[in-house]
């Protein structure tokens, strides 16, 4: 049986579950374009690259097969939350004064571990390490002096936390949590500032536009 939503008056951590909706939500979409097009990038540029290496000059692909790999992965993507997630994945939270712990839900991790066997069977390099990875994210602890950017959704209820240039977690708390989950993790980020070198680091990025 899980703890009820709540806090913990002994060690002031909150607790509660979330059903984190994906396909037609807007964090869900932001997320994938944005993974999707990084992607698309790459493989321009590294396909660039290897032609002014190996011909001396770069080498561009048409715009058309860009167009087709980001739209057959956007699609695929979809199919794939709603058949296998049935458009929800499910997290549980642990948010107090040592820092946040977000841990995927069950259905998340059969997954993963199911993703990880048959990648084990293919005794292919890249689909093993991209089931490692995944098992690997099912908990997420963020120590509030590793945190470099927060940013509020009260309309929502969700809280985002960045810890470095290529995470961003959100928080999506119950409507009666967010107004004192928000308050700790403002409390809590502005009594534990990120050593120099992080801060200048993120100073940095947000001058480049990525926070």
């Amino acid at each position: 049986m899980t703890a009820p939503a709540g806090r913990c008056a002994a060690c002031g951590t909150y607790h509660w579950e979330a059903s984190i909706p994906l396909v037609g939500d807007r964090f869900f979409l932001f997320d994938t374009v944005t993974a999707l097009g990084l992607m698309v990038v790459a493989m321009y540029g590294l396909v660039a690259l290897m032609g002014l290496l190996v011909e001396g000059r770069p080498v561009f692909l048409p715009w058309q097969m860009g167009a087709g790999l980001f739209t057959g992965f956007f699609v695929l993507f979809g199919l794939i939350s709603l058949a296998v997630f049935q458009n929800r994945v499910d997290v549980t939270y642990d948010v107090g004064p040592g820092g946040m712990v977000q841990t995927a839900g069950a259905k998340a991790r059969k997954v993963n571990r199911i993703v990880l066997f048959l990648a084990l069977l293919s005794g292919k390099g890249g689909a093993i390490g991209s089931g490692l990875l995944a098992q690997s994210r099912e908990v997420t602890q963020i120590a509030w002096d590793e945190v470099r950017g927060v940013w509020y959704h009260p309309g929502r209820g969700v809280v985002e936390v960045r810890d470095n240039l290529f995470r961003m977690t959100r928080l999506f708390c119950p409507p009666a949590l967010y107004p004192e989950v928000a308050a700790l993790v403002q409390a809590q980020v502005a009594a534990h500032p990120a050593p120099a070198h992080h801060a200048n680091r993120s100073a940095l990025l947000r001058t480049a536009g990525w926070m």
